[in-house]
């Protein structure tokens, strides 16, 4: 799995562990269940999960397990222990806390209860700015696709305190970098929640398990995503449609396709379809148990361009996706799969 993680301002890269840490916790999940601990908060969000430094070396991931309603429910914290064990634990955001210090150092450099809070304000933050991304990114036409989210600069509000010699307490509040501080094993145990290890994971056995989840969890879909107008002249529209034509657990096809429309009685606003023509074909989110390819697509019009009075059309559309398996092991007769698809929509309106 191919994501983002851009060095700038101080900002951590590690995708080596991400991508360590979505094989090994998708093949633990199988095994321990953790899927229904996690039905309580959501699905985790890998694209913007945020990396702090260990004080052994190594780095902590911190993913957001988001809601339905697109909120931060909860945090994994991946704590890399050693090079082939991973300390995890899920921290919901109502869990108390009364092991985490409530208050840091004046420095910044300490895990404490703002730093907590901090993380859960960054994520929901973070996950505003990857929809805004995402609406503003122009769709790419490339066969492969690899989304991801770049975060240059994580902060949120830190509260410190300390004594002075004649017993009383400041107490300040100061920024806190993503970057700035170090997490250690015991600020992940001093946390409340649900946690486990990640280790001796078998790749030859469960490689081929989430492989196969991947291809026979994909099935076609046929409903508009958006539709975007635009003037050509006094009679004429322009209409862009969006649909799903394939659905994912973890991603998605979205077929593009673009037409004329005319009005045809300007007093009863009736409109009529001219052309209509398949663009591309474009992928949103992220694969997880391979990588995916695709063609893009044949589409066959619901009406020949010049037929009158079309109010109403449709297109069917042929592709084909290729799903490679990506295994840190050497599994025997695990290939490429190519799998044939057709999705067909009916029903966009002339009338803008």
């Amino acid at each position: 799995m191919n994501q983002i993680f851009k060095k700038k301002d101080g900002i951590l890269t590690d995708v080596n562990l991400l991508d360590q840490v979505i094989f090994s916790f998708n093949s633990y999940e199988k095994v321990h269940n953790v899927s229904d601990i996690l039905k309580k908060f959501g699905k985790p969000n890998w694209d913007i999960s945020i990396v702090i430094k260990n004080e052994n070396g190594f780095n902590t991931l911190v993913t957001p397990v988001i809601n339905d309603e697109n909120n931060t429910n909860a945090l994994i914290f991946f704590y890399k222990y050693s090079n082939n064990k991973i300390l995890f634990k899920i921290v919901s955001k109502n869990n108390t806390q009364p092991l985490v210090p409530k208050y840091g150092n004046k420095e910044a450099t300490i895990f404490s209860a703002s730093t907590l809070l901090g993380l859960f304000s960054a994520s929901n933050k973070n996950i505003q700015l990857l929809s805004d991304l995402e609406k503003s990114m122009q769709l790419s036409t490339n066969n492969i696709a690899n989304n991801g989210l770049i975060i240059s600069y994580i902060y949120w509000d830190y509260t410190w305190a300390y004594s002075n010699s004649d017993g009383s307490v400041v107490v300040g509040v100061m920024p806190q970098c993503s970057y700035q501080f170090t997490i250690n094993l015991g600020d992940i145990i001093n946390m409340n929640g649900s946690s486990g290890y990640l280790d001796d994971i078998n790749c030859a056995e469960n490689c081929p398990i989430i492989f196969t989840d991947l291809v026979s969890n994909s099935t076609t879909a046929s409903y508009t995503v958006s539709t975007q107008v635009g003037d050509v002249d006094d009679f004429r529209k322009s209409k862009i449609m969006q649909w799903l034509i394939l659905t994912n657990p973890t991603f998605q096809l979205i077929s593009i396709e673009s037409g004329i429309v005319k009005l045809v009685d300007k007093q009863s606003n009736i409109w009529n379809w001219e052309s209509l023509t398949h663009q591309n074909i474009t992928m949103a989110g992220n694969p997880i148990g391979g990588a995916v390819s695709f063609n893009q697509g044949v589409g066959i019009l619901s009406f020949v361009a010049g037929t009158p009075n079309v109010l109403y059309a449709g297109m069917s559309l042929d592709f084909n996706v290729t799903y490679h398996p990506i295994c840190n092991c050497t599994v025997p007769n695990l290939l490429d799969q190519g799998v044939n698809y057709n999705s067909t929509i009916i029903g966009w309106p002339a009338k803008p």
